[in-house]
């Protein structure tokens, strides 16, 4: 479920390297006309992970209004994608690193207690990892792969999220930050927003 004029996150998978220009749009509606120039324009792609010959990615776009949203887009003439939503006027809420206190979600894996593939652990940037947030019932039955986050950004070195807010729904969840070498550290557990 999306929100008019907050923006929307799905996830699917490519070939790597893969940029918002990478892609064409084929089809883009909402209740089946074309969506308006603010709701296109809005449209972003952003490799999330990559696992050799594959990667994950996350597209996202602002829908401008309420209604029932269809996105296909193909990358060079190969259909890749489509993503389906209903955007209605549902509550949600703005997740950011100062959520509920100044600094609390800002990234601070403790980078001196881990290795990157041999090399030594000051070697590891913050950069280099992914803020999660996953449902805590998820969280609790095992699902904390990435594939599982219904919100994701990416950090600075200094921890700061570079997309904020994340716009979620209200509920009770884990807020951790992963790397590609699946080193994770659990930022909030049980967090109500």
């Amino acid at each position: 479920m999306a929100e008019a004029n907050r923006l929307h996150v799905f996830s699917f998978i490519d070939v790597p390297g893969q940029s918002t220009g990478s892609y064409t749009i084929d089809v883009f509606t909402v209740d089946g006309n074309a969506v308006d120039s603010a709701t296109s324009d809005s449209f972003q792609v952003m490799e999330v992970l990559n696992v050799g010959s594959q990667s994950y990615y996350q597209g996202q776009y602002t829908p401008s209004k309420q209604g029932y949203y269809f996105l296909g887009a193909s990358n060079g003439g190969t259909p890749v994608f489509s993503d389906a939503v209903d955007v209605d006027e549902a509550n949600y809420v703005n997740l950011t690193q100062d959520t509920p206190t100044v600094g609390n979600l800002k990234g601070r894996l403790p980078v001196t207690h881990f290795s990157v593939k041999g090399n030594p652990a000051a070697s590891a940037k913050l950069s280099e990892f992914l803020i999660l947030v996953i449902n805590s019932s998820d969280w609790d039955l095992g699902k904390t792969a990435t594939k599982f986050a219904i919100a994701s950004t990416f950090m600075d070195n200094d921890g700061n999220w570079l997309s904020h807010p994340l716009v979620i729904p209200p509920g009770t969840y884990h807020v951790i930050e992963r790397n590609n070498y699946g080193t994770t550290h659990v930022l909030a557990a049980y967090l109500e927003v």
